[in-house]
């Protein structure tokens, strides 16, 4: 007794396999691309920013009091 996905692999003929092995393999590459790479969330980016001028209007003046200091050396 096959499932449904199995029914639906097995009706598939080698032409339209293409467009699924081409989708699978482009996305591998672009996910092994820069796979190195850190993106920054915006949260991330936010708190970047209000780091390099030490924002203090926002409430946490400790956090952005140390995150400073620790940007600098990063950037070192």
């Amino acid at each position: 007794m096959f499932t449904a996905f199995q029914r639906f692999i097995y009706s598939l003929n080698k032409r339209q396999w293409f467009p699924i092995l081409f989708i699978i393999v482009l996305g591998c590459l672009l996910y092994f691309y820069r796979i190195n790479f850190r993106g920054l969330w915006i949260d991330e980016f936010f708190s970047i920013r209000d780091g390099e001028r030490i924002a203090f209007n926002k409430g946490r003046l400790l956090y952005y009091v140390l995150l400073n200091p620790w940007l600098k050396i990063s950037e070192a």
